[in-house]
């Protein structure tokens, strides 16, 4: 009888720990209360072409810029920093944008790109895509001859709960002859999160 007790004993125990778990257990996919604000991402078109920011393991550009993960936005003070890198090819490819905020809290509103590089980086306004390491060396070393096509902006549409969201188009060109380097189109992100 004392072997019958512990068997029964046993599998009631067996039977409330499993429906403890089965009643219990919520998987992330069933969860009701789910949302895709978890999900978020960087992507444009360069000189047509898609392009996604990726989170990369070799973070030659973040640490550069001193940012924890790609892509992100940062806030510094007035200036918000949006960028995001990926690998293609062998080359790793940076895109980044600079807007001086007149409301650090909140970033929401278009932010315009003009005139020459070396204006633009002294205005805190500033969008760069880089192929490789060595256009950072052309922006840098050419920068008031390279400049921006009349419609290049950043537009952040939202900026709540330390994520932002929103859409960016420009061409960087070769201002004596007007020729473009980089198109940058179709530009957006969203649930990006915010650094301070």
């Amino acid at each position: 009888m004392n072997i019958k007790l512990k068997r029964s004993f046993g599998l009631a125990l067996l039977c409330c720990v499993f429906s403890i778990g089965f009643f219990t257990h919520c998987d992330k996919d069933d969860d009701p209360k789910k949302n895709d604000d978890d999900t978020f991402y960087l992507k444009c078109k360069i000189n047509g072409v898609d392009w996604a920011a990726q989170d990369l393991d070799n973070k030659e550009l973040s640490d550069f810029f001193k940012i924890n993960d790609l892509p992100t936005a940062s806030i510094q003070h007035d200036t918000l920093l949006i960028a995001g890198a990926a690998k293609v090819g062998n080359d790793t490819t940076g895109l980044f944008m600079l807007a001086q905020l007149p409301d650090s809290t909140n970033a929401t509103g278009t932010y315009t790109f003009s005139g020459n590089l070396l204006q633009a980086i002294l205005n805190k306004s500033l969008a760069i895509y880089n192929s490789n390491k060595n256009d950072l060396l052309l922006y840098f070393s050419k920068a008031s001859q390279l400049g921006y096509s009349t419609d290049s902006k950043l537009v952040v549409t939202k900026h709540a709960a330390n994520k932002m969201d929103g859409t960016f188009q420009f061409a960087i060109k070769q201002m004596s002859n007007d020729s473009t380097i980089f198109a940058i189109s179709n530009g957006e992100f969203k649930n990006l999160p915010v650094e301070k």
